[in-house]
């Protein structure tokens, strides 16, 4: 089994230790297109497992992306280009990703993991333009419905395990949380406006403290978590429902979804209260404007 990671920056080298740690995969390779990186990373990976799962760990270039059984989408760019919802930076990457995708082309049965934002619209642009499957392209949205499970557990003083609830749409500004789907302890719960007003800022309050001590750093740690509990859904090791965002006709939206060896198994039919359906809708317009936007940008016929 194969894992091929795409960037060595914080979010490729936690993923690349998890998913070795873990022995899911016996062969993970690391490819950045600045090749010290990778080779770096490789070199400390290798000799941190010599003594215990031992999985063969190196760099590599896209070439090694053949026959892989999991492509980690990871790569990112600090760019001028930069705007909030990256769509200037994906543009930017535009021939990074067009080799991305005609690398895959050399791994037909890879479970695609896009991590990189604008994740719905990377996630899905990559499926188009290597003409694999739709199944296949799953983008990481984990920590979204983590957070929101998070927040509601401290709120209520239970165990974050002990709560069920996810966001859904865009992995960015216009997510929603799905409040009228929210167990705890197995119980519905329906939520009064200062209960939702109150997770709501223990949720917020969080981010803008890690945004304030982070200097830009991302969460990798929580992500690469996320990763190896997506990759675990997919190799059948966790059951249910697995937060994602997974491809649907024109877009590319996270929802909750049941995912096997070849992918995308069952997305969650969404039961939205009529206030989070319009959100929802807006959500996914969004998706599609950036979409668009990128391949215009980029001179990708989609």
């Amino acid at each position: 089994m194969k894992a091929f990671i795409i960037g060595s920056g914080t979010l490729g080298s936690t993923t690349a230790f998890l998913l070795a740690e873990h022995g899911l995969y016996d062969d993970v390779v690391l490819f950045d297109p600045y090749e010290p990186l990778a080779v770096n990373h490789a070199m400390d990976l290798t000799q941190a497992f010599c003594l215990t799962t031992d999985p063969t760990v190196r760099a590599g270039s896209l070439a090694d992306m053949a026959g892989s059984d999991l492509v980690v989408m990871s790569a990112g760019l600090r760019s001028k280009a930069a705007t909030p919802d990256f769509v200037g930076t994906a543009i930017e990457m535009a021939p990074l990703i067009e080799s991305i995708a005609n690398g895959l082309k050399t791994a037909p049965n890879a479970i695609v993991i896009t991590m990189t934002n604008p994740v719905d619209a990377l996630s899905y642009l990559l499926c188009r333009l290597s003409g694999l499957p739709e199944r296949q392209f799953l983008g990481f949205t984990w920590n979204d419905s983590l957070r929101f499970r998070w927040a509601i557990a401290k709120h209520f003083g239970v165990k974050p395990e002990e709560v069920s609830a996810y966001m859904v749409g865009e992995h960015g500004r216009s997510k929603l949380a799905v409040w009228s789907d929210v167990s705890i302890r197995g119980e519905k719960h329906t939520f009064t406006p200062e209960e939702r007003d109150a997770v709501a800022a223990v949720q917020n309050g969080f981010w803008d403290e890690f945004m304030k001590v982070s200097n830009l750093r991302t969460a990798g740690w929580t992500t690469a978590y996320g990763c190896l509990q997506q990759v675990r859904y997919v190799l059948g090791v966790n059951e249910g429902w697995c937060p994602c965002s997974v491809i649907d006709g024109a877009h590319s939206a996270g929802r909750p979804a049941r995912l096997g060896p070849n992918g995308l198994v069952e997305a969650k039919e969404l039961h939205l209260a009529a206030d989070e359906q319009a959100l929802y809708d807006a959500s996914v317009a969004k998706i599609r404007e950036m979409i668009t936007q990128i391949a215009q940008g980029a001179g990708w016929t989609i």
